[in-house]
């Protein structure tokens, strides 16, 4: 089937990230439903126990948000696509406080010391105090923010759809820098979230750009390509970057979609290894080993000094995964039908299984010490605890 700018395009870049990846599939081939494995019965070997479980507010069935709690000592904040603020124990679930602000909102919570920040569908970034919540101040940017802002405690960093980095004063919201980068006619809808990592503040961009930026002027310290556009349509040339950068050590992770899965050298930016992988989301990575979950649903180990594959698991093919998240002795992934799966560190088998929610989870899962913390579109967070 044909790719039509003048009408796909803008279904394209107004989509979630579900019915993205039905275009995308009907566009790329008719002939190839690329059908969803079937869950197969397994043993477990062990046990995933459910802690507790607390409603959050309304959910997201419809606007394929990636809201995930933020966590500030021993208390969780959740904050809704309504609006709804809740303050939880991390520990037993509590409920703390709570607050409406009444309002849309389109990206997750950030925070300072004495601050929390939030974004709204009008494209505003608001700050507010973060015991009281009340607001001390809202700038209106060019476009909306769909990451969450991220404070260095001076500033805070806020990346638009249309693709600007903008660095805002956290006493007042007054720009201090901002940087533009050049979009391609074809985008994901999302952007990754900005990381503070080794004194940068690194960004990811639409056009497969990973940039590390000095915090005080916005001078780009260095920047690589992620992922290069390649074929002739702009269905085929499509490349983004809407997984946080990830830095164990001092290697940087980062993965794009039909791009590659990159090792960097924090502090100067150049390439370690590289690997041709495609991916909408984060990877993970502990003791020496990086975690991947491509766009066709296979889940990758992968030595993360050298890139040597450790293995491979094609048993979720095309189920439509969330970015890993390691967890004990497993690496666990989420997929659309509201299923986790926990695959064995070592091999890749699924050692357990656990029913979370039909309508699937949203944003990044949160491992915390011992606890796996999982953020539903019905609006539940659902805290689970490994069994040795």
């Amino acid at each position: 089937m044909p790719f039509k700018p003048s009408s796909q395009l803008k279904q394209l870049c107004t989509l979630g990230l579900t019915g993205l990846l039905v275009l995308l599939m009907s566009a790329c081939s008719s002939d190839n439903p690329r059908e969803p494995k079937p869950i197969v019965k397994i043993k477990a070997e062990v046990l995933v126990t459910q802690v507790w479980k607390r409603s959050i507010g309304s959910g997201d069935r419809d606007q394929q948000l990636q809201l995930k709690p933020l966590f500030i000592d021993d208390q969780i904040y959740a904050l809704d696509a309504d609006g709804d603020l809740v303050v939880l124990s991390a520990e037993r679930g509590k409920r703390i406080a709570s607050h409406d602000f009444d309002e849309r909102i389109a990206g997750g919570l950030g925070a300072d010391s004495e601050r929390l920040f939030y974004t709204t569908f009008e494209g505003e970034v608001v700050a507010v105090e973060r015991k009281t919540f009340r607001e001390l101040w809202r700038k209106r940017l060019t476009s909306e923010v769909v990451a969450p802002p991220v404070s260095d405690g001076r500033q805070v960093y806020v990346q638009s759809v249309d693709g600007k980095l903008v660095a805002l004063d956290v006493r007042n919201g007054i720009q201090v820098w901002r940087h533009d980068s050049l979009d391609p006619i074809l985008t994901l809808r999302g952007t990754a979230p900005v990381v503070l990592a080794g004194g940068h503040i690194l960004a990811s961009f639409a056009n497969g750009e990973l940039i590390a930026f000095d915090a005080e002027a916005g001078a780009i310290r260095w920047k690589v390509a992620v992922g290069l556009p390649q074929g002739r349509t702009e269905l085929e040339r499509l490349v983004d970057v809407d997984g946080a950068p990830v830095v164990s050590a001092d290697i940087l992770y980062a993965i794009a979609y039909q791009g590659k899965l990159m090792a960097l050298d924090l502090r100067h930016g150049y390439e370690r290894w590289s690997k041709p992988l495609s991916s909408y989301h984060s990877v993970a990575a502990l003791d020496e080993v990086v975690y991947a979950a491509d766009s066709d649903g296979l889940v990758w180990a992968l030595n993360g000094f050298s890139g040597e594959v450790r293995w491979k698991s094609d048993d979720l093919q095309y189920r439509q995964l969330s970015g890993p998240a390691v967890f004990g002795q497993a690496v666990v992934v989420a997929d659309f039908e509201g299923y986790l799966h926990f695959l064995a560190r070592e091999d890749g088998r699924i050692i357990a299984r656990k029913t979370v929610d039909s309508d699937g989870i949203m944003g990044p899962m949160v491992v915390r010490g011992e606890r796996l913390y999982v953020t539903t579109r019905s609006g539940e967070l659902h805290c689970y605890e490994y069994v040795k």
